[in-house]
C-alpha cells in the first residue's frame, strides 16, 4: 500500500509521462525504485507509459494493447517466469 504522500507524488510523475512531458532523472529513478518494490506503483507507471504511448499512435499498438496487461507467471515446478498477455 502506497503513503498518501508517495502515490500523489508518483501521480504527478506519471501525469507528465502520459502527457509527453519531460521529467527529471531523479524523479524517474525514484519512481522505478518505488514500482518494482509496490504492485500499484507498478499499475500505475505502467499506465501512464500505456497512455503516453497510444497517444503518440492514434488506431495502432498502443489502442490494441488498452486493456491488456502483461503479468508475470511462475511454472509450479520449474520455478521460471512467464510474461503472459491478460485482458
Amino acid at each position: 500500500m502506497l503513503s498518501t504522500k508517495y502515490r500523489l507524488r508518483l501521480q504527478a510523475i506519471c501525469e507528465k509521462i502520459a502527457g509527453g512531458e519531460e521529467v527529471s532523472l531523479t524523479d524517474m529513478v525514484w519512481a522505478n525504485k518505488l514500482a518494482k518494490a509496490n504492485h500499484s506503483a507498478q499499475e500505475i507507471m505502467r499506465a501512464a507509459r500505456r497512455k503516453a504511448f497510444s497517444n503518440e499512435e492514434e488506431g495502432g499498438l498502443g489502442d490494441f494493447l488498452q486493456g491488456w496487461d502483461w503479468v508475470t507467471r511462475i511454472h509450479p515446478h520449474t520455478r521460471h517466469g512467464l510474461m503472459v498477455l491478460t485482458k
